[in-house]
């Protein structure tokens, strides 16, 4: 059996990687609303339930850190998009998440392989997470009711299908 050993510094690459992932993750979504709008648009990084640490504003984009800022987020948005559009912005996130964990793996043999390991593993497990049709998140995972980026999509899917 394999001994386990506590190591502060993996641990410390861990939450790092949740929280880049995190914030890239959210921030795919807000491309396309920023794209199409100059309405201003919202990173919150972060779950509901965690009180705010940070707040700023860079541009049209307003951020708000939570103190548990490497699990969840939400990217928010006021423009109007057509049903493209907000397909498009539903999937930049997973996308990537998806591709943070290429660049993780390409990390792997070079100086800096256990921030590749922790940023692949942590951006394979939020795009997974997040492209399951998820109906309602639970409270736990600190957007209690939103529908998953999967679920979203889904539905998307299932209204175009009809409309044909």
């Amino acid at each position: 059996m394999p001994t386990v050993i506590f190591s502060p510094e993996l641990t410390l690459l861990y939450l790092l990687s949740g929280v880049i992932g995190v914030t890239l993750h959210e921030l795919g979504h807000l491309l396309v609303p920023m794209c199409v709008s100059r309405a201003p648009v919202t990173l919150q990084v972060g779950p509901d339930w965690s009180r705010p640490l940070l707040r700023f504003t860079v541009g049209r984009v307003n951020v708000d850190v939570r103190r548990v800022c490497f699990w969840g987020g939400r990217a928010i948005w006021q423009a109007l998009l057509s049903p493209g559009q907000r397909a498009l912005a539903l999937a930049l996130g997973p996308f990537t998440s998806l591709l943070l964990t290429a660049a993780g793996l390409a990390l792997l043999g070079s100086v800096v392989e256990p921030f590749g390991r922790a940023l692949a593993g942590y951006s394979a497990v939020q795009a997974l997470i997040t492209l399951l049709p998820i109906r309602r998140y639970p409270a736990w995972v600190g957007l209690p009711g939103t529908p998953s980026d999967g679920a979203q999509l889904l539905a998307l899917y299932r209204f175009w299908r009809q409309a044909a």
